[in-house]
Order: C-alpha cells, then structure tokens, then sequence
C-alpha cells in the first residue's frame, strides 16, 4: 500500500493540531504525479484493474484520484 503522504504522521492520534497541519501541506498535484508513476509500474507489471480505497483523509484522495 503506498502512503501518499509527503510528510507521514508518526505521532498519537489525539495530536489533531500536528496531524492537521501534515495533512494540509498536501497538494493533490503532488499526489496524482505518485499515483500516475504507480500506476505506470502496475501497468509495465501486467496489472490494469486495481481500486483505491481510504479513510478519512484518504477518501479525499481516492475521490480526487478517481477523476484522473
């Protein structure tokens, strides 16, 4: 599973301000230039059909993602 974060959260979930803040520096640019080279090597690997999937936070990026 990738993690699309630029920056990966690593602390305790009741930290909501620091979890925040990593969060709001992502940019869905930067994002769908990751998800495209995935894509791109899943696709060299023979696998066409996969599904993106999240919570929270990663909801938001597998919609944006789904536009693509």
């Amino acid at each position: 599973m990738p993690e699309f974060l630029d920056t990966p959260y690593s602390g305790s979930i009741e930290d909501m301000p620091k979890i925040l803040e990593v969060v709001k520096k992502q940019q869905i640019a930067d994002i769908k230039a990751k998800y495209e080279k995935l894509t791109k090597h899943l696709n060299e690997k023979g696998l066409t059909e996969w599904f993106t999937a999240g919570y929270c936070w990663g909801a938001w990026v597998a919609f944006h993602l789904a536009t693509i």
